[in-house]
């Protein structure tokens, strides 16, 4: 109980020391150590945008918060923007969606269609790695939600 209460503090002080970044909101079903491991192993890879969004009820999702120095706000992003496709893959569709930002890595150009101000704009941002903040942040938050899970579960 112990060590779950120390995860769970480190995990506090990282989710709310650093900006936040939008994540999937889906429970963890593995256990907290091959959770971490896998997170640890591949984040680096993982290709980066900069930016917080909330996902709307039409599959769309809106910037809530463009990231300082990020390629999102090179690219021109801004706070309200709805999301609309990714590579001309539709926000509705999870699947096709996920499985295309799988396979983008860092120094490929993205194509996204966003809605601004009831136009629809083509924005071309080039992926960055993520930082070791950023990914301290995701695996803090993702950490903190996974911890709830495990403790719930003892």
């Amino acid at each position: 109980m112990k060590k779950y209460r120390s995860l769970l503090a480190i995990a506090a002080v990282v989710a709310l020391a650093l900006p936040a970044f939008a994540g999937a909101s889906e429970k963890c079903h593995y256990d907290t150590q091959a959770c971490l491991d896998y997170m640890a192993a591949h984040m680096k890879n993982q290709a980066w945008i900069g930016i917080d969004m909330e996902y709307n009820e039409n599959g769309s999702a809106t910037v809530t918060k463009v990231l300082p120095d990020s390629p999102a706000q090179a690219a021109g992003f801004k706070v309200g923007d709805r999301l609309v496709a990714l590579n001309g893959i539709d926000f509705a569709d999870k699947e096709a969606l996920h499985a295309e930002w799988s396979g983008l890595r860092a120094g490929q150009q993205a194509k996204v269609k966003v809605e601004r101000n009831g136009a629809i704009r083509k924005l071309a941002v080039t992926l960055a790695a993520m930082s070791d903040e950023v990914i301290a942040q995701q695996v803090g938050a993702h950490m903190l939600q996974h911890a709830v899970v495990d403790i719930a579960q003892d």
